[in-house]
């Protein structure tokens, strides 16, 4: 967790960092940053499921968590629409935040989670069933 909220923190300083200085030539610095905190963040939603369902050492778990990533993406499309739609419907009930918030955003991470996971499993199957 530590090492999520010390990446993390530093890419905010970073992000302020680059919005002090008004200069037109670091609009590419910006894209960059845009693309690392995404990754970054999409990483850290796939650290909890799993740190949860394998027993790895902190540096493996992101190791895994970012190649799982990167193997499904319509997992993590998923995760990306879900949050958006949960959102919309937060933003106009407000009221459904404090009963169904934190509960949908664990079941929709955790779904798309395991559905990532077993499709890794069914890859390596896969590829020993060929060789």
């Amino acid at each position: 967790g530590f090492i999520l909220l010390f990446i993390g923190y530093t890419l905010y300083l970073y992000d302020q960092l680059l919005q002090q200085w008004h200069a037109a030539n670091l609009t590419l610095l910006f894209a960059l940053l845009l693309v690392v905190t995404v990754v970054f963040g999409l990483t850290a939603i796939y650290s909890f499921p799993v740190a949860v369902h394998y027993d790895l050492s902190v540096l493996k778990v992101l190791s895994h968590a970012f190649l799982i990533m990167v193997i499904s993406p319509l997992s993590t499309l998923m995760i990306a629409a879900g949050s958006i739609i949960m959102y919309v419907i937060f933003t106009y009930l407000p009221g459904l935040l404090f009963v169904l918030g934190p509960s949908m955003l664990a079941l929709l991470i955790m779904g798309a989670g395991y559905l990532a996971f077993h499709h890794f499993s069914l890859r390596k199957q896969a590829e020993k069933v060929m060789k």
